[in-house]
């Protein structure tokens, strides 16, 4: 099996346990995106229309799920944080989470989202209620079709 595909299977795989396991918080647009020392590299697509991402809550974690299809093949992301590691700031209708390095997250990871003032909020709140939580989920996972 080609590793975007593996890539596709672990994120829908992933994506249908959130949906019976984890609690859903939201689903918007946007981009997901690393920094290190040597530069920015996408997770998922920005030029274009970029992809709906599928936002779960689950025992100190937030998961980010995407799926989007490049020249007729199915590509996917998947993004598992520890809220310990994660910041909220809102502009102008973009939600823009910054993650720590931790796991095998080797930057800093940003995540820009598309979104209200009142889905902002909702973050913000899972993201202060729970962040001192400890988590014995595995964080810092991160598998894009485009790594």
């Amino acid at each position: 099996m080609g590793s975007s595909r593996k890539v596709l299977y672990e994120a829908l795989g992933a994506y249908i346990d959130d949906l019976s396991n984890a609690l859903y918080i939201g689903t918007a647009r946007g981009r997901i995106a690393m920094s290190n020392g040597n530069g920015e590299y996408e997770i998922t697509p920005s030029n274009g229309s970029m992809p709906l991402i599928d936002i779960f809550y689950k025992r100190g974690a937030l998961e980010f799920v995407a799926f989007w299809a490049n020249n007729g093949e199915n590509k996917a992301c998947r993004l598992k944080v520890a809220l310990s590691k994660t910041s909220l700031e809102y502009h102008s209708k973009q939600i823009i989470l910054r993650i720590e390095p931790h796991g095998t997250l080797k930057g800093v990871t940003e995540i820009t989202l598309m979104g209200n003032k009142e889905f902002a909020n909702t973050l913000r709140r899972a993201i202060h209620e729970e962040k001192h939580r400890k988590t014995k989920e595995k964080c810092g996972i991160l598998t894009s079709s485009l790594l």
